[in-house]
């Protein structure tokens, strides 16, 4: 498979999204990383599944959706724990990413 320049070009992205978790010495929450990723590489492709692609604000449209419904119905609270069962999909993602954003920790 040869490599595309979108390719090259998400694969940046992505590396520099998980370089920044350290930002002056102090740890990012995880939850803003999505975030983060939005205000720096917004319009790049952060999920690609059967010829559909995702943007990284796209992303994080959903996931800050799905974490105020998963707030609002179950009461969750920072540091409950959840699981996800998914499979390898944009919805795991989406769902990984909500409950992140929520301060719950997935198990």
């Amino acid at each position: 498979m040869a490599i595309t320049q979108s390719m090259q070009k998400e694969h940046y992205a992505f590396d520099q999204l998980y370089k920044t978790v350290l930002r002056n010495g102090k740890l990012i929450f995880a939850g803003r990383l999505l975030q983060r990723a939005v205000q720096e590489h917004g319009n790049t492709v952060a999920l690609i599944y059967n010829d559909k692609y995702i943007t990284y604000k796209k992303l994080y449209v959903l996931a800050s959706a799905l974490s105020k419904k998963i707030v609002e119905k179950y009461g969750l609270k920072p540091r409950d724990k959840a699981i996800i069962c998914f499979e390898n999909s944009p919805e795991f993602y989406i769902a990984y990413f909500a409950l992140w954003q929520a301060g719950i920790i997935v198990a």
